[in-house]
């Protein structure tokens, strides 16, 4: 988790300063998919509904191995 959210910070950096549209939309996307599989993470750990708190919006609970773990294991 903390590796995607470093990259997220890193994502959410050039979103804001990047040089075009382009590397702006896509480092958004990235920062957002970094976020999401980090909320389905702690969803899993605190044993909260994935679907209800939005964190399962781009991985679905067979792909995201965070999300999968055991709070005990997590």
């Amino acid at each position: 988790m903390l590796a995607q959210l470093a990259v997220a910070a890193s994502a959410v950096d050039a979103a804001s300063n990047g040089s075009n549209h382009a590397v702006c939309s896509a480092a958004g996307e990235q920062a957002e998919r970094c976020l999401f599989s980090i909320a389905a993470a702690l969803c899993t750990m605190f044993d909260l509904d994935r679907v209800r708190f939005g964190a399962s919006r781009y991985l679905s609970e067979n792909c995201d191995k965070l999300a999968i773990l055991t709070p005990e294991v997590a």
